[in-house]
């Protein structure tokens, strides 16, 4: 009467009177695809009101401003930063689904996908060793793009170390269509079309339901299985592997921007090369309703991108301790190459501080887009070995480029920590 309007409410139970606080929800079961998922991590600000800071951030800080002091916090702050870089960059990668099945009939993979009532199927193609394994596997981002994603010279690495090789087409779980509409692609299909995924985030999601499959297979060996791909195709390894603490090697190939390149650093360094925005206008590798606070203008001047609170650095930090090699193309000025050298640095960085230095490495040389280049297969050939082959002997590390090397001290304000303790994702 009179619209009158509520101004509280009170709650009351049926036994007495007494409100009784309802349980919290329990923690999300972590996993070997997610071995933080059951670490708290606070709640996370809108990317308008984060601090201004031109410097790669300090992954070693967490977000309540304290530093880890041992190498076994590492697991939850990394939680942080997968948590980051979900919310202000890459969308939402969704928690492992209700059921994964699949099989392997001649050369061709099958992997059946059930979620919150909804059902979803592809496959991709794969090649193994004769005999019964197990074997290490190399997948490679191809399909309509680039072919089968494992160029030749890469290819005769493998066959020689008996690595087996899947050929995905990540168009099939997203599609490009341009920085608009609805999003299309067997992912889509499973979570909706306006699910906050970017493309990456949906391609890496599919790489992690071939690895349940392969892991359900006694053929392959599941803990060794390595991805990689050129151009778009190798920005998608590196948020796969990243996503995913089972892949033990990531090789992204000249990524460009939406992969490796410092995402903060490109408008101030590679100036001439494809800028951040353009990872969600032209195509929506990232996700635009998160990302598009820190990419407010087509200029390169015009940003926020300096209130990112990590950057591709942390995303490096999110591989670690696992292998990664970058493969870059220093003759492309849009590859982005000086933001990828010093992201790639300062990536090494957080490796240091964890203890495992040489489990990343750098390698650059200029040439025709997407072709193998005689530099690439020693470092190559050694990554496989260690990480593929399990061969411990492998000498892995190495940084070269015959383009120029920013110093990576320009950008980072922080030092490498000595942290005491042992580093183990799944405690």
């Amino acid at each position: 009467m009179d619209n009158a309007t509520i101004a509280g409410f009170a709650i009351y139970s049926a036994n007495g009177g007494k409100f009784v606080e309802p349980p919290p929800p329990p923690p999300i079961p972590k996993s070997a695809e997610n071995p933080g998922a059951d670490c708290e991590v606070p709640t996370l600000p809108s990317g308008s009101s984060l601090p201004n800071n031109a410097n790669l951030p300090d992954p070693f800080t967490k977000i309540d401003g304290t530093r880890i002091t041992d190498k076994s916090q590492w697991r939850c702050r990394r939680q942080e930063i997968l948590k980051q870089a979900y919310n202000y960059i890459y969308g939402e990668k969704p928690t492992p689904p209700d059921s994964v099945t699949g099989t392997i009939s001649g050369n061709t993979i099958t992997v059946n996908v059930s979620d919150n009532g909804k059902s979803i199927s592809f496959t991709a193609s794969i090649t193994a060793p004769s005999g019964n394994g197990p074997f290490p596997v190399m997948i490679g981002y191809g399909g309509g793009f680039f072919g089968t994603g494992i160029p030749g010279g890469l290819q005769t690495i493998l066959s020689r170390h008996n690595v087996a090789t899947i050929s995905y087409d990540p168009y099939t779980l997203g599609a490009e269509n341009g920085g608009s509409g609805a999003k299309t692609g067997k992912f889509y299909d499973l979570y909706g079309s306006n699910h906050s995924a970017g493309l990456l985030t949906a391609w890496g999601w599919g790489i992690s339901r071939i690895i349940d499959v392969l892991e359900q297979q006694a053929r392959f060996n599941a803990t060794r299985v390595g991805v990689t791909g050129c151009s778009r195709f190798g920005k998608g390894p590196f948020i796969a592997s990243a996503f995913d603490a089972r892949i033990a090697l990531s090789m992204p190939v000249e990524s460009g921007i939406g992969g490796v390149p410092a995402l903060r650093l490109v408008p101030r360094i590679d100036a001439s090369g494809e800028q951040p925005y353009h990872a969600m206008s032209y195509e929506r590798w990232l996700n635009p309703g998160s990302f598009g606070v820190f990419t407010n203008s087509n200029s390169t001047s015009g940003h926020n991108l300096n209130r990112l609170p990590i950057d591709t650095h942390s995303v490096i930090g999110l591989i670690a301790p696992r292998g990664l090699l970058v493969i870059d193309n220093p003759g492309i000025a849009n590859l982005d190459p000086n933001s990828a050298w010093v992201a790639t640095r300062a990536g090494q960085m957080i490796y240091d501080g964890l203890g495992y230095d040489t489990n990343v490495g750098y390698i650059g040389a200029g040439g025709d887009h997407c072709t193998w280049r005689t530099q690439y297969s020693a470092p190559a050939e050694a990554f496989v070995r260690k990480f593929l082959a399990g061969d411990n002997s492998a000498t892995t590390g190495s940084f070269s480029t015959s383009g120029s090397q920013p110093n990576v001290s320009s950008y980072v304000n922080w030092t490498v920590p000595n942290l005491p303790g042992t580093l183990d994702l799944s405690e």
